[in-house]
This record gives structure tokens, sequence and C-alpha cells, in this order.
């Protein structure tokens, strides 16, 4: 929903509002008097049709595009494709045309490896580590 809707109809609901509340108050002074019945029957016929018309123009608002949408694809050990790429796998993010993807990579070392030639352990990514640790099938170019 664009910002000048979303005020357009807080401004109309706030109205409504304000109408309502004014002439309940002028329903409820003359229900102390004994006479509310034509009151209460002029409020529910003028806010009838106005109340119609917004509760009709909520959806259609709501229903528009509000834009692309922003996704991020971590790599995990279900996310990834190890050493393939294959049409039959199940894909792991749905976008629709215009979207932004953020995709996280990693590099292919093994996390071992990486520390016996020197990296920290501690700059070792821990999701490097699980996805050397749960995914067994690393297809024909998984070998390191």
């Amino acid at each position: 929903m664009w910002p000048s809707q979303t005020i357009l109809i807080f401004a109309v609901k706030q109205n409504v509002v304000k109408g309502v509340t004014s002439r309940l108050k002028f329903v409820q002074s003359l229900a102390q008097k004994g006479q509310p019945m034509n009151e209460l029957q002029k409020l529910l016929r003028a806010s009838l049709p106005l109340n119609f018309l917004l509760l009709m123009c909520c959806p259609i608002v709501a229903q528009q595009p509000s834009g692309p949408a922003s996704h991020s694809l971590e790599a995990t050990p279900k996310t990834i494709a190890f050493g393939y790429y294959s049409a039959e796998a199940a894909p792991v993010l749905q976008i629709k045309s215009g979207d932004a993807v953020e995709v996280h990579t990693l590099i292919t070392s093994d996390p071992e490896k990486l520390e016996h030639a020197g990296v920290p352990p501690d700059q070792v990514e821990q999701s490097l580590r699980d996805i050397f640790k749960e995914v067994k099938d690393r297809g024909p170019g998984g070998t390191y």
C-alpha cells in the first residue's frame, strides 16, 4: 500500500469516527430526554453508506502491489548445491520478477585445511563448518 493511500484511508476513517462519535453523544443527550429512536435511526442511515464505501475501498487498496520484495539466501546445508547443479533439486527460494536477492556465498575450502593454512579458527564461518559436517552428497565437482 502506498503512503498516500494509507493517509487517505486513515483520514476518511478518522472523519467517520469523529462524526459517529459526535452523533452518539447527541443521541445520548436525547436519550436522557426520552427521545432517542429518531436520532439513532438518522445516525445509522447517515453512517451506513460511508462505512460501506470505506469497507469496499480497503480491500482494493490492500491488494495493490507494494513493490519488489527483498530476500536473503543464506548458505546452509539445506540451501547449497555442493559440486553439482540439478534441475531435479527442490528450489530453496521462490521470487517474483523484480525482487531483490542477496546471496551469501562461502569459499569451497575445508575448514580444517583453512586452519592448517593459518586461518584462525574463529575466522572460519560456522555455516562453512556446518556444510562440511552435514552435506554428504557433494557431486562430481564437490571434491577438494
